[in-house]
């Protein structure tokens, strides 16, 4: 039986022993991976219909804690050229401009998805993406496509789901969020592309954050 309350007490107790380990960016990239391993692990393997290649609900708002936005960021730092870097960072400023006090439905019917898909619809940061996404699965890909067609949204828009994963990575979410303010850390959260644009712009941030300075309020404007 899943117990809700014993797995947002082990999400915390986790939280914190990570975010105690995090004096350094390494040590953040480190953290926030094993903490979302531990996710997936509660999680488990149930099988769903999303495939690289179907983006359908790569169009909804992403709301991520600094440290999963830091980490990305990191990650994207590290494995992507100078120019890569160049190209993505114009589309995620251009993407946070375009979002910006945007409702999930109208996100729908423009189709401003997320600008770390690629050309083929597959995510290129599937191995680090945010807590949310990961707990957002379907069960049935048609489904999807017709809940989420911007030609057709008065159709049902029920989509059958993994609804224990969903739990189990808000928890993760929610657990984060308590960890980061009994270390003293900002709890606020921000819009996937621009907390990531934001650290890939100004990388001195993710230092400013370890070490428990506070961030310039220009990030959320």
């Amino acid at each position: 039986m899943f117990d809700r309350t014993s797995t947002e007490e082990r999400f915390f107790t986790r939280a914190e022993e990570i975010l105690r380990g995090c004096g350094d960016r390494e040590g953040l990239v480190r953290g926030v991976a094993a903490y979302a391993a531990l996710a997936e692990e509660l999680a488990g393997n149930r099988e769903v219909a999303c495939r690289a290649g179907c983006p359908h609900c790569c169009v909804l708002t992403v709301t991520v804690l600094l440290p999963e936005a830091a980490a990305i960021a990191l990650h994207l730092a590290g494995s992507l050229t100078a120019g890569e870097l160049a190209v993505l960072a114009a589309r995620l400023d251009r993407q946070r401009r375009l979002v910006r006090w945007m409702e999930d439905g109208e996100r729908v019917r423009r189709q401003h998805r997320c600008p770390f898909l690629d050309e083929r619809g597959r995510c290129a940061i599937h191995p680090v993406r945010p807590l949310a996404c990961r707990g957002l699965t379907s069960l049935d890909s048609r489904l999807c496509r017709e809940a989420l067609d911007p030609s057709n949204l008065d159709a049902p828009g029920a989509v059958p789901m993994d609804m224990a994963r969903k739990v189990v990575m808000e928890e993760a979410f929610c657990a984060l969020a308590r960890g980061l303010t009994a270390s003293g850390w900002g709890t606020r959260g921000i819009e996937l592309s621009a907390g990531v644009a934001a650290f890939l712009a100004r990388p001195e941030l993710i230092d400013l954050m370890l070490g428990g300075g506070q961030l310039p309020p220009e990030l959320w404007e």
